[in-house]
């Protein structure tokens, strides 16, 4: 199902997600994971690189969680067919940032070096 946010008070055809945030509490595997996986860098940021919906604005919090939910289903299921996918598409777009409809984009600092690298001597 599609989690929505409600539109209107009297309305009951939406179904909105809550998360209560303060009641969270990792388990001990999760810090166990959290501990020994420390030390590995796997931010986006570190990349210098951007999730951007299609036209532009930037990746809220629901899209980034059903891309990530497209994302292991395609991969479970469809491995080499997304590898075929990106490299014979101009955009070098996956399959699961065509089925959710996002782009990865560079930032503006990488943008920046990338294009002084770029420029004739």
């Amino acid at each position: 199902s599609i989690a929505y946010r409600p539109a209107c008070e009297a309305c009951r055809a939406c179904v909105s997600v809550r998360v209560i945030a303060e009641a969270f509490s990792p388990s001990r595997n999760m810090r166990r994971v959290a501990e020994r996986n420390a030390d590995i860098v796997g931010d986006m940021r570190a990349m210098d690189i951007e999730m951007r919906t299609w036209y532009g604005s930037p990746a809220y919090f629901v899209l980034g969680a059903v891309h990530a939910v497209v994302f292991w289903v395609t991969v479970s299921m469809l491995t080499p067919f997304i590898l075929l996918v990106c490299l014979f598409n101009h955009r070098r777009r996956c399959l699961h940032d065509m089925l959710v409809g996002t782009v990865v984009i560079n930032n503006a600092a990488r943008s920046a070096a990338l294009r002084a690298a770029r420029r004739p001597v």
